[in-house]
């Protein structure tokens, strides 16, 4: 983030910030309702 605050507006920071954010709160609660549903963990659980 400190190089985007370095290089970008104010502006354009605060619209990445809320994006990734946003993405992130997405993914998570995509998680949490297919653990609820009881499905099996992704492909990637499985490799060691």
């Amino acid at each position: 983030m400190a190089l985007l605050e370095s290089k970008a507006t104010a502006d354009a920071v605060e619209g990445y910030r809320r994006f990734v954010l946003t993405l992130a709160n997405k993914v998570a609660a995509t998680h949490r309702e297919t653990a609820r549903a009881g499905a099996p963990p992704g492909p990637w659980r499985s490799i060691k």
